[in-house]
């Protein structure tokens, strides 16, 4: 596959790009409760911790 650059200023569809890039925002987010009892007990320290599990 080859990579083709594309000319923003004469793409047909630089109108929807447009859009898509600066006015819908594409993100992703997920929140959960975490038991953290067992690292506390242990003093391990949480923010590696976290690190080391994503």
């Amino acid at each position: 596959m080859e990579f083709i650059p594309i000319d923003k200023e004469t793409w047909p569809r630089r109108e929807y790009f447009d859009h898509y890039f600066s006015a819908v925002p594409c993100f992703y987010s997920m929140t959960t409760a975490l038991d953290i009892t067992r690292l506390r007990q242990e003093k391990v320290r949480l923010y590696p911790a976290l690190l080391y599990l994503l």
